[in-house]
């Protein structure tokens, strides 16, 4: 039984697509009529189950949060099924979107024994925090951001609460994180944890009672060494986020996938974050980007398999079909000769899924009858990559699709990238194309924009009939500016001329976009009108900025911008803070006498006139 929590961060004002959805393998689909969904003690105001509207699919059932509900779809939720006389749990969290205190991860899993940290992450004054463990006051933590638990035991797994004193119930000043235990040790299963577990690959854990694998989304086989992509889960990799048949189709992004207790919750492969939008970086991938890539000199891998990329190879003692197994493989002769590399030794040989890797297409011309059989050459050809490079909205990103062929490359007119918007094809312009001996790599263009994300690129391989021999799909994300939920401005000081503000900094936590912030813009304008002026030609670095230029005795409207990095990378105004400039008034009020006096013995500017009356009026 798999969970999927669409939407892990609540924002019950924006979202009307919250979802828990169960996913049942197909020999235990019957088990839907007996699932069981409540709330995990008090997590919210109600103790009870937000409204929701439930769906039946084949695969299993859709529990989907009413808007309306607001902060009450807020807490952990568990689902439960009865198979074979026994209880079966599968736990998941919901986070507030906002929230001025978040856990590092939803879900924590540990081993029998072992010491664990758990760790809250807050701008708040941490002397005002507090702890509870499934409902209860945990004595001695006030003003704490984390726990150690030494030596831990079975009795110690549960909810685990963070929040503002005064505020317990507040959704968004508190946190909430479940600690899962392994019965067991680490490496060790049975009833008496007498038996060594298997070696699990690509962050598969040992069930303490069967000794099996249990696979992270993106990952199968007995040892979850069988590669799928970031858009397939469930134990055999039989789910899929979407329809399009892309295993490495982005679609799981955003979704938190939770696996029968304790195995936790985790993102799909390639993802991380507790909202599951952030990718991979450079050297790590696989669920949550717990897992380290073992490729040649670059280290670079596909973030949600571990897959070598760009021709290299595995790393000095790695091999396997993602080098996540160590050593060579070796098949020993009998006579102190070992002959390394042999392909076919059963034991390092990785497991081929003909449905996954890219398929070369083969075809054999009628050759003529001859007394002399010829060999021929067989054509075959695949496309062995396509990326692109994430940019900000509005800008062009640049495509790069890499078809292999044999025995030359293919020609340069028999690709190309294009994607179809309400039935209408577009071809992308290409920038350039280079070949060597097998290979040909092409670049395409095109300007992505947010509102209309995500889009599915393909690059298409053609014959010289225009019949599609090969495509490969891709969806393509851009990166939201930063936008602020609320940037608190305040003003410090104001003169006659001047004005200063302070703002809260961009979270990403509770606020909007992606980061991160390399600084922020603030603009001004009269109030009742609409041209802004910026204050700063400069990107302003820190949270504090003094506008000059100001005409006394005015009224303005100042807001404030984030900037993350790269054109187009601004996000949207914040909401406006209104402030008057002071007056211009002498220390003292002059006495002036106009009586008596002619034109060309009046000396008083007219601003000194005007600041007269002002005072005089004040």
């Amino acid at each position: 039984m798999t969970l999927v929590t669409n939407h892990p961060l609540l924002d019950p004002f924006n979202t009307d697509d919250q979802y828990i959805s169960i996913y049942l393998g197909q020999e235990h689909a019957t088990l839907r009529d007996s699932i069981a969904f409540d709330r995990i003690i008090k997590t919210a105001e109600s103790t009870g189950r937000p409204s929701y509207d439930m769906s039946t699919k084949t695969h299993g059932i859709r529990f989907h949060f009413r808007q309306s509900q607001g902060i009450t779809a807020l807490g952990a939720f568990r689902i439960g099924v009865e198979y074979e006389g026994e209880s079966h749990y599968t736990s998941t969290i919901v986070l507030m979107h906002n929230a001025t205190i978040t856990p590092e991860q939803t879900t924590l899993t540990a081993h029998l024994g072992e010491t664990v940290t758990i760790l809250f992450n807050t701008d708040m004054m941490t002397d005002t925090l507090k702890w509870r463990f499934n409902g209860d006051l945990i004595y001695g933590s006030k003003g704490k951001q984390s726990l150690t638990l030494e030596n831990i035991q079975m009795d110690k797994a549960g909810l685990y609460k963070c929040f503002i004193q005064s505020h317990r119930w507040d959704a968004d000043q508190q946190a909430i994180q479940l600690l899962h235990i392994i019965k067991c040790p680490a490496y060790r299963w049975g009833a008496d944890c007498e038996q060594d577990c298997p070696e699990c690959l690509n962050g598969g854990r040992c069930d303490a009672d069967s000794g099996e694998c249990v696979c992270p989304p993106g990952f199968s086989g007995t040892t979850c060494d069988q590669v799928l992509g970031s858009n397939r889960f469930g134990q055999n990799g039989s789910f899929s986020c979407d329809t399009s048949g892309d295993d490495h189709s982005l679609a799981c992004r955003g979704k938190l996938f939770c696996l029968p207790d304790p195995f936790g919750c985790t993102c799909a492969a390639g993802f991380m974050g507790i909202d599951c939008t952030r990718e991979c970086a450079r050297g790590r991938y696989g669920a949550n980007c717990l897992q380290e890539c073992h490729c040649g000199p670059t280290n670079i891998c596909k973030k949600d398999t571990g897959e070598c990329m760009d021709g290299t190879t595995c790393a000095d003692d790695w091999t396997g079909v993602n080098c996540q197994v160590r050593g060579s493989p070796s098949l020993d002769t009998g006579d102190d000769e070992v002959i390394t590399d042999i392909a076919t030794t059963s034991l390092y040989a990785p497991i081929a899924d003909t449905t996954l890797a890219p398929i070369p297409v083969t075809t054999i011309d009628t050759i003529p009858a001859s007394t002399t059989e010829t060999t021929q050459p067989v054509p075959s050809f695949e496309i062995s990559s396509f990326q692109y490079s994430r940019v900000n909205h509005g800008n062009p990103t640049t495509f790069i699709c890499v078809v292999k062929a044999s025995p030359s490359p293919p020609a340069l007119e028999s690709i190309s990238v294009t994607y179809t918007v309400n039935g209408q094809l577009t071809i992308i312009p290409r920038l350039n194309s280079t070949a060597n001996e097998t290979t040909r790599t092409s670049w395409y263009q095109a300007t992505v924009r947010l509102d209309e994300m995500p889009k599915n690129f393909t690059c298409l391989f053609r014959g010289p009939d225009e019949m599609i021999l090969a495509s490969q799909d891709l969806a393509v994300y851009v990166f939201e500016p930063p936008n602020f939920n609320e940037a608190n401005i305040l003003v410090r000081e104001s003169t006659s001329q001047s004005i200063t503000i302070r703002w809260s900094a961009w979270n990403g936590n509770y606020d909007y976009g992606d980061g991160p912030v390399i600084g922020y813009h603030v603009y001004y304008n009269t109030n009742g009108q609409s041209d802004l002026v910026r204050a700063s030609q400069n990107i302003i670095s820190n949270t504090t900025y003094h506008i000059t230029g100001l005409v006394h005795d005015r009224q303005y409207d100042i807001r404030v911008t984030a900037l993350r990095e790269g054109e187009g990378g601004e996000g949207s105004y914040s909401s406006p803070i209104t402030k008057r400039t002071s007056c211009i008034a002498p220390s003292t009020a002059p006495v002036l006498s106009l009586r008596g006096q002619t034109q060309s013995s009046i000396s008083l500017s007219w601003e000194v006139i005007y600041d007269y009356f002002i005072y005089s009026y004040n």
